[in-house]
């Protein structure tokens, strides 16, 4: 066996959250991630270090932040057969829609960005909606328009909150609050995902504003169909589409991304339908985000 040295830089991304060690293994499975068995070593807190003791053959290592979202949120680190002591670091890196993930330092190559490359390719747009989108053809087919449209009109406001933001939407919504910290707010209609972003320095400073913040997410997340935009009020927007396989048929889907900042602190928006009913319900949308406050 050999020792394996894991530090884990100290940073403000993802700083409430531990991330979770695994090596691949023949013989204990823990977990399957990548498609490789894998033996959980342990778990490491923001700036804490541990040491571990692994295979002296060929493995890969991975980090990850939970079991829903290992196939996105995680990175990969290859060691070559060797009976030496072994010492890495790395820390978690600003990507809010792949879950901030840890990245080990010093871990470049083709190899490496390809596997991230495809991590980030399965971020989920958000596997609510695919459910919602489901339960609007169902009852489509089986109550019909009319009585859906009657549905709708009984919807009274409703004040949801998270952090220092507040929003009002209505009492049809119910929410989900994920592992990451985010909050999701759903109904038969749309999915509004909530979630913020402390800024840190070493990354961005305190002055940068939520239009370029909007383009620096643009950028890290490859939304090329995407353009930073604005509402009648100022609030920072962009949109993105795309497809979801659900039972094996390809559901097309927006995202509507509404971009504000409250100290230091960045919030993201995310309201997510069919492109249809977002075209029919943008004014709604809109009262949404007219509607946000913060303490």
């Amino acid at each position: 066996m050999r020792q394996l040295t894991l530090k884990r830089t100290k940073k403000l991304t993802a700083c409430a959250m531990s991330i979770r060690l695994y090596v691949t293994d023949g013989e204990v499975c823990d977990s399957v991630i990548n498609g490789e068995n894998c033996r959980m070593l342990g778990t490491l807190k923001n700036g804490e270090e541990k040491t571990f003791e692994i295979t002296e053959e060929e493995c890969s290592l991975y980090v990850i932040a939970d079991e829903l979202s290992k196939s996105f949120c995680v990175d990969r680190y290859r060691l070559p057969a060797s009976a030496a002591p072994v010492t890495l670091s790395g820390h978690n890196v600003l990507r809010p829609f792949q879950g901030n993930p840890f990245i080990f330092d010093d871990n470049g190559g083709e190899e490496a960005e390809e596997f991230r490359r495809k991590s980030r390719a399965n971020r989920p747009k958000s596997a609510v909606i695919i459910s919602i989108v489901s339960v609007m053809v169902t009852l489509g087919v089986v109550i019909g328009f009319a009585a859906l449209r009657g549905f709708l009109n009984r919807e009274q406001p409703k004040v949801y909150t998270y952090g220092d933001m507040s929003i009002t939407l209505t009492d049809k919504f119910r929410v989900d609050d994920t592992s990451d910290g985010r909050r999701r707010v759903y109904s038969t209609q749309e999915a509004v995902i909530l979630s913020y972003e402390k800024i840190n320095e070493e990354y961005l400073s305190l002055d940068t504003t939520a239009q370029r913040y909007a383009e620096l997410l643009i950028l890290v997340n490859s939304l090329d169909d995407s353009e930073v935009g604005f509402t009648e009020d100022g609030v920072v927007r962009f949109s993105h589409k795309y497809t979801s396989e659900y039972k094996g048929e390809q559901i097309v889907l927006q995202s509507d991304f509404y971009i504000l900042k409250n100290k230091d602190c960045f919030y993201i928006i995310e309201i997510v339908g069919d492109p249809d009913t977002m075209a029919k319900r943008e004014k709604t949308r809109l009262e949404w985000i007219k509607s946000v406050k913060f303490d």
